[in-house]
């Protein structure tokens, strides 16, 4: 009896033994098991290729978990390229996965920036923002100090100084060297002549475009208004006292001068049908 239970026992584990067998080793070149039984698959060849030991494992883009797409990953995180590196024609670089990566991936150098200004710029793109959005933020502001700000010659201190409040750094370099330039622009061409207006109606000019404005909001509010104050409000000969002041309470002075006027000239044209 005892012979009879060792036959049956070994027999059972002739059969169970590839059964247990059936998945051990890893994936062959066309992503099947090479020594299970039977041969079967679990990824298509197109998923698969070979590591840097020499055996074959998924693409990192599939889920691999090889050390060689942790690698790569941590590179990717601490700079601005992923995996090794090969250069080929036509200045394009492939990864170790044949994957192109175009010429201009880095970022412009910052030579010839100062210390001060290359902090700007890393401030200005932090990498939170990602590595694309990184790289094309950092080469706009790049761009914009090696482009630097119009000079301010001639332009009194005062004004200078306006400029660079209206401008503030934290901005970024990009947008206050355009908005810098800008004012300075709007500085020079300056102001229409405000001559022949009467007192009055110069400091309605001062009063409706704020200085806080920046120069050159301030300057286009004060162009507006001085053109509008020398066109002048339409007659309003042949309307009723009652409709004058009615038009008066429909476009107040608080309004500013070319907002005002262009109200009572509206305003006059409706009274007189036309």
């Amino acid at each position: 009896m005892p012979k009879l239970i060792f036959i049956k026992c070994s027999l059972l584990l002739i059969f169970i033994s590839p059964l247990a067998l059936s998945h051990s080793g890893g994936l062959d070149a066309n992503g099947c098991h090479g020594g299970s039984r039977p041969y079967h698959c679990h990824r298509s060849p197109g998923e698969m290729i070979k590591s840097s030991s020499g055996t074959n494992r998924l693409r990192c883009s599939s889920g691999s978990r090889s050390q060689d797409c942790i690698d790569t990953s941590s590179r990717s995180s601490s700079g601005f390229s992923s995996g090794s590196s090969s250069r080929v024609s036509s200045g394009t670089v492939r990864s170790s996965e044949g994957v192109a990566i175009q010429p201009g991936s880095q970022p412009i150098k910052m030579e010839g920036l100062s210390q001060s200004n290359q902090d700007w710029v890393r401030r200005s793109c932090p990498s939170s923002l990602g590595p694309s959005l990184t790289k094309s933020c950092m080469n706009r502001e790049i761009r914009a100090l090696q482009s630097g700000v119009e000079s301010t010659e001639g332009l009194s201190q005062s004004n200078q100084d306006w400029i660079r409040r209206s401008c503030p750094k934290s901005l970024g370099p990009s947008l206050t060297i355009s908005c810098m330039n800008r004012e300075i622009r709007a500085l020079r061409k300056g102001v229409a002549s405000m001559e022949d207006l009467s007192k009055s109606n110069q400091d309605w000019v001062r009063r409706s475009c704020p200085g806080s404005l920046g120069p050159s909001l301030t300057a286009s509010c004060m162009n507006r208004a001085i053109t509008a104050l020398k066109n002048g409000v339409a007659s309003m000969e042949g309307l009723s006292q009652s409709n004058q002041d009615w038009i008066r309470r429909s476009c107040p002075t608080s309004l500013g001068p070319s907002l005002t006027i262009s109200c009572m000239n509206r305003e006059i044209r409706a009274l007189r049908g036309y």
